[in-house]
């Protein structure tokens, strides 16, 4: 019996052992080389120097490492800072939802990721989002522009990633001022942080509307998103702040949105350069997911938020 019970014992480790090597046989597969990752950052350079980075991320690329284990966008940049310039240092300075894309800021050294974190935190980083949008109420007419006032916290998503309870506060018509900021954070609950987000319906087809969208001070995790949701006017392709398309779970994923960061105007790290300026052309797919209007509006507000030249 105790022969028969070791035997039975080795045969189940060397299963295990098979599991466990099909297991990381799996995950290398699905990992990108260096070589494809540097290729694929090179893609989306939109700018570099020394100091800097900024890429048009891709929907479906990690800002930080989670609990995925896939590469994120500082993989993606040693990858090719190794290939270019032999150096081995990148962070990210901010993030975007994984299912979001557009401009995101990479320091490449030390002193400019700490550098970048203050102007961020300071609110001297200027950013521009893009969404497409199904509205099912008022306010989202071409021309409509207002200020959403609202308290966010972050909950556990349970099966799902985490997402973020909203109390709305106020819509208006004018920017409010720090002091009004101040007086509707008094009114919320234990938890939630104020959070400000203007949006503009640049264009309208087939039952969709453009919309250009800024973040008042520090942004907060999902803030456009939760926000233009609660309005009745959910981002296409967002099932954790919309309506969940028939057939799916809360475990499902979404690779992509309708959520892009346009542009980004930032105070360089180094005092003498001047700062930097950015606008990402939006995605390929969305000329073909959405009517022709609202592209051509968004090739419009990217092309007058980029300047000349």
């Amino acid at each position: 019996r105790v022969a028969l019970a070791a035997a039975m014992l080795a045969i189940a480790a060397r299963g295990f052992q098979c599991v466990q090597r099909r297991v990381v046989h799996t995950r290398l597969l699905a990992t990108p080389s260096q070589k494809s990752m540097a290729a694929t950052f090179r893609a989306g350079l939109l700018y570099a120097d020394n100091h800097v980075l900024c890429l048009n991320k891709p929907a479906g690329m990690l800002s930080q490492l989670d609990r995925t284990g896939d590469a994120s966008v500082n993989e993606y940049a040693l990858a090719w800072l190794g290939e270019e310039r032999n150096t081995k240092f990148a962070a990210a300075v901010h993030r975007l939802d994984r299912p979001v894309s557009g401009c995101l800021l990479v320091a490449a050294s030390s002193k400019a990721a700490k550098r970048l974190s203050k102007s961020l935190a300071d609110g001297k980083v200027e950013k521009r989002y893009l969404a497409v949008v199904a509205p099912r109420g008022d306010g989202f007419r071409v021309g409509d522009a207002r200020y959403l006032v609202d308290g966010l916290r972050t909950v556990d998503g349970g099966s799902s990633a985490k997402k973020v309870e909203l109390m709305p506060l106020a819509s208006l018509a004018r920017q409010p001022s720090p002091v009004d900021l101040a007086a509707y954070a008094k009114k919320l609950k234990p938890g939630f942080k104020v959070a400000s987000t203007r949006y503009e319906v640049l264009a309208a087809a087939r039952g969709e509307a453009l919309v250009a969208v800024t973040l008042q001070a520090t942004g907060r995790r999902h803030q456009i998103r939760a926000a233009l949701g609660h309005r009745g006017a959910a981002i296409v392709g967002d099932a954790k702040y919309g309506p969940r398309p028939s057939g799916t779970s809360a475990r499902a994923t979404t690779p992509a949105i309708a959520l892009h960061a346009a542009s980004l105007v930032a105070p360089h790290p180094v005092a003498d350069k001047p700062a930097i300026a950015v606008a990402a052309p939006i995605p390929d797919a969305w000329r073909d997911a959405h009517a022709p209007d609202l592209a051509r509006a968004a090739d419009a507000f990217l092309a007058a938020v980029a300047g000349p030249g």
